[in-house]
Order: C-alpha cells, then structure tokens, then sequence
C-alpha cells in the first residue's frame, strides 16, 4: 500500500513539473521576446520565474529522493560489513527524516507568517512561493518512507 501511494504521489508530482515547466518555459520566452524584440519587458516574468524554479527545485527534489538520485558519500558503508552498512543506511534514512520534519515546521511557520507580504512586482502573497518549502519536503518525506529503486536491487 505505501509503495502504490508513493508511486501515485510521484505521478502527480511529475504531471505538476511537467505543467510548472511548461508554464516557465512559455514566460521565459515571453519575456525575451518582449525585450530584445519589442523593446519592452515584462515587469513580473523574472520574479514569477524564480518562483516557479524554486517550486520546480523542490518538486523535482522529491522525485530525486525517490530515484535514489541524490548525492551520497558511501565510501564507509562500502568498506564496513553488509549488516553495519544497512544501519548505517538505516541511520542515515532516520537523520534525513528527521531534518525533513525541522524543514517541514518551519517551513509551514514561515508560511503562515507571510500570509500579509506580497511580492514587489507580480502582486502575489509571498505564501505561494513559500508554500514549496514544507510541500515539497513533506513530499520528500513520503518519497524517503518507502524504499528508491537502488535500494531494491
């Protein structure tokens, strides 16, 4: 049962990057176009550009996770006995759970205190933005509870 959420929860986290980048793409073009050919610039493209980038980077970190793609140094867990080595990886799992957890509620802490700001040129509450913080590391979180594709071979 975990292992079919996660893997529904991965889909649609692909979909919603497919769709963010689709949109990212459509106004990085746009804003190019509009300056270097019709002389004028969008004023809201690059601040809602690096908006969806930061959305993208924690979506897409999720499915890293999943993937077993993120970086590791696993020059000890090679060099020790294959029992220690699945604690080590054990305890690793558990520190990155944990800091997951910290990113999580402060994450939503920050949010729910920027709920007043909004952003200097596109005029949206700077919740959105924030929003990607504990979404994408509760989407992490779920990514890390069932096991990478490295992991079962």
């Amino acid at each position: 049962m975990p292992e079919q959420f996660s893997a529904a929860l991965r889909r649609c986290t692909e979909i919603v990057i497919m769709i963010l980048m689709a949109i990212l793409v459509v106004i990085v073009v746009a804003g190019v176009f509009f300056r270097y050919v019709l002389g004028s610039s969008i004023p809201w493209s690059e601040e809602v550009g690096r908006y969806l980038m930061i959305w993208l980077g924690f979506l897409g970190a999720s499915l890293a996770l999943r993937e077993g793609l993120h970086v590791g140094v696993e020059l000890l867990v090679q060099r020790v006995p294959p029992r220690l080595a699945a604690w080590l990886k054990g305890l690793a799992r558990g520190a990155v759970a944990g800091f997951l957890l910290i990113v999580i509620g402060y994450g939503a802490f920050l949010v729910s205190n920027l709920w007043d700001q909004w952003s200097p040129v596109a005029g949206i509450r700077m919740t959105w933005p924030y929003l990607a913080i504990p979404v994408g590391s509760l989407l992490m979180l779920v990514q890390l509870a069932t096991p990478s594709r490295q992991e079962v071979r």
